[in-house]
């Protein structure tokens, strides 16, 4: 029996004398398993390494960390959430939605302030024709006269609006024609004009259902209630001088 050492190893091997080499033995028989030294291959520098080898890392570098696998994200999808739509679309449409509801809301309010201007004037010069009508009461009806010290029915009216600044016919059928407001008489203003008998005579509305009136020969100007023989003969009203009023949007 041949003992040799090889260097290198650390143990010794036995060659038994068919030239085989036996590796020693532990207390109990049994060989000790053997790792096979690993294979190192020189890499040149700057060279890219080879499949399934290490590429050696630079003094200091730090590993890269493998990246996940990168989704396509469909247009108008939240990246990296599959069909749930961008923030930034939201509050966009948000942004819009609210912008539009304030300019509707300015144009509502502008439209609003300009209707309650023009009613406030229309009202203005409806109270200087009322309180001009009222002032006239006690003075004898005359046909055909237009004042100061007597009135017939559509007299009376035409220099009460001229009082306001407003010019309007001067008999009863033309009065009700040409003004093109005509007012129903659940909606009826202190200033309108209220009409009877088949549109043969005219007064003016004062507001608390009664009207002012030159009535007939022998008697004087008077108010009176809308109720009785005029209510059965009343055939409409006509408003002068309304404005033509913007309408509220809506969209």
């Amino acid at each position: 029996m041949t003992i040799a050492l090889t260097p290198g190893m650390g143990h010794a091997r036995v060659a038994d004398h068919g030239g085989a080499q036996r590796g020693p033995q532990l207390a109990s028989g049994k060989h000790p398993v053997r790792h096979a030294p690993q294979r190192v291959t020189r890499q040149h520098p700057g060279a890219r390494p080879q499949h399934g080898m290490i590429a050696p890392m630079h003094p200091g570098a730090h590993p890269v960390a493998p990246m996940h696998p990168v989704h396509p994200v469909r247009p108008g999808a939240h990246p990296g959430v599959p069909g749930r739509p961008q923030p930034g679309l939201y509050a966009h449409a948000a942004g819009s939605a609210l912008h539009g509801q304030m300019l509707l809301a300015a144009r509502q309010r502008a439209a609003r302030h300009k209707r309650a201007r023009l009613i406030a004037q229309w009202q203005a010069r409806a109270d200087r024709a009322v309180r001009f009508a009222l002032a006239q009461r006690g003075k004898p009806y005359l046909w055909g006269a237009t004042g100061p010290a007597a009135y017939d029915c559509s007299g009376l009216v035409q220099r009460a609006w001229r009082k306001a600044g407003v010019k309007i016919p001067r008999v009863t059928h033309d009065q009700y024609r040409a003004i093109r407001k005509k007012v129903p008489r659940s909606r009826l203003r202190p200033g309108d004009l209220v009409l009877f008998n088949g549109l043969r005579h005219v007064g003016m509305y004062v507001g608390r259902g009664r009207f002012v009136h030159a009535p007939r020969a022998g008697r004087t100007v008077t108010t009176e209630p809308l109720r009785g023989y005029y209510a059965r003969n009343y055939v409409g009203a006509v408003r002068p001088a309304w404005p033509k009023l913007p309408e509220i949007p809506t969209s």
